[in-house]
């Protein structure tokens, strides 16, 4: 049975294989949504095999784990990875490429931008932002609570959670006015470096990778838009230096902040070890939606009932504090980790994340795999297309930028979450830049250079 499961991740592989190479070809776009789900794929359901299979992975390792039948609860896994897989494809590739429409692209001019409009809005953003934080820090207790809740933002931040995300204004301040540089061709001055450090500084006060991560992602993205290409070569070092730091900043959140001390690691003389250790760790403990899977399609029906979109509900309540509405349907990682581990949910605040995948298995089986994903592709490839079609208009691709960059989330998460944290950047970003931005009239047109250029970075 091994070698069977082995197999199907081999077959996984081989169905990976083709868009995995389209983004080592210098003339793929390194950035499209499709190229960043293949890899996330790739991360979480082909890698983890080998150290699944031998039980040394992070959650065989961490998690109570008792299978019916890990075998065939893997090979069935692996089958329903497969069936996610193709269904993002086809949808990907029925809205991005067979959905008819005429090109629209802006003509002569670059997009105007409102000045006094963009220095009032920022304002307004920053001291709001500051202001909410500020609250919120001194309805827990002040600094010292703040950053010894850290660990456990669950229950650090417990029905505060509006005032603290409030703090990621500024974030959005920052992305707006990256936008507005590049789409004049030119680069931010001082100014704008020196309030994205403290914008991101005072950010990472919430204790969460996530956010940095989206930031970081959108900045980038609206750069290979806007300004230049990023190549394979650029990425590589731009994830070469990103990730280990946000690996340390992990760690030193949840255990130097409250212990005083590294306790998951153990001391080595040399420094480089170290890191390459917690790199390691950190991302092998993210990517972990094969184990989660197999978890899934072990326990459902048989143990935890499918749940036939009452996860998907959440997102209907998530917005309501728990101490007003303590019954309010929870989000799938909530569900999923109080089926296997309950005490861990209760103890800790932790969970494990089923992944898009597994969430839709745990609605609503193998169909609800392969519709989900379909909708799922379906939606990135519509952006995609509307990205194209509107050339460089700054709304539509800062928009497109901070959605594009949510994929790992949804690949490794579930649906529910990603999607409210994509809201907290993209409402007030949305609102800033429809009162900033001169809007153009556009016309039909076949092709222009500036239509060809986007084409030319972005196909």
């Amino acid at each position: 049975m091994a070698d069977l499961n082995l197999a199907l991740g081999s077959l996984l592989g081989l169905l990976l294989l083709p868009w995995l190479g389209a983004f080592l070809c210098r003339r793929g776009d390194v950035l499209s949504p499709v190229l960043l789900f293949t890899a996330c794929v790739f991360i979480g359901y082909v890698l983890p095999l080998p150290a699944y299979l031998a039980g040394i992975d992070p959650v065989t390792s961490s998690w109570t784990n008792v299978y019916g039948d890990f075998e065939r609860s893997l090979e069935r896994a692996l089958w329903v990875t497969i069936v996610g897989v193709l269904g993002f494809y086809v949808g990907y590739a029925a809205t991005r490429d067979l959905m008819p429409g005429t090109r629209m692209a802006t003509i002569g001019r670059l997009p105007r931008w409102r000045d006094n409009n963009l220095v009032l809005v920022g304002f307004l953003y920053t001291v709001g932002g500051l202001a909410l934080f500020s609250v919120g820090v001194a309805l827990i207790g002040g600094p010292t609570a703040l950053l010894l809740g850290l660990s456990s933002r669950v229950s650090a931040f417990a029905g505060l959670n509006y005032l603290f995300s409030a703090i990621n204004l500024l974030l959005v301040v920052s992305l707006v006015w990256w936008a507005r540089a590049l789409s004049e061709q030119r680069l931010p001055n001082v100014a704008f470096w020196l309030y994205t450090v403290c914008a991101v500084a005072l950010a990472a006060l919430q204790g969460s990778k996530a956010i940095l991560f989206v930031f970081t992602f959108a900045m980038i993205l609206v750069y290979h838009l806007l300004a230049r290409r990023v190549s394979v070569a650029k990425l590589a070092l731009l994830l070469a230096i990103f990730v280990p730091i946000l690996s340390i900043y992990t760690i030193y959140v949840r255990e130097y902040v409250v212990w005083g001390e590294l306790r998951s690691l153990e001391a080595t003389d040399s420094s480089l070890m170290l890191l390459w250790l917690l790199v390691t760790k950190e991302f092998a403990g993210n990517f972990v939606q094969l184990q989660a899977l197999t978890l899934i399609v072990d326990r459902v029906p048989d143990v935890l009932d499918f749940q036939n979109g009452r996860t998907l509900l959440s997102m209907l309540t998530i917005a309501v504090p728990s101490g007003l509405y303590p019954d309010k349907y929870l989000t799938a990682p909530g569900v999923f980790t109080l089926s296997i581990e309950p005490d861990r949910w209760v103890r800790e605040g932790t969970t494990l994340p089923p992944g898009l995948i597994g969430e839709m298995y745990m609605n609503f089986g193998w169909t609800g795999v392969f519709i989900g994903l379909v909708g799922f592709g379906a939606a990135f490839g519509w952006i995609r297309r509307i990205v194209k079609q509107r050339g460089r208009d700054p709304v539509v691709v800062t928009l497109y930028a901070l959605a594009v960059a949510m994929m790992a989330h949804y690949v490794r998460g579930e649906l529910v979450s990603p999607t409210v944290l994509l809201l907290i950047f993209a409402l007030p970003t949305l609102v800033m830049l429809r009162v900033v931005v001169v809007r153009q009239r556009r016309s039909r047109v076949g092709e222009t250079a500036i239509g060809g250029a986007v084409e030319g970075a972005i196909s």
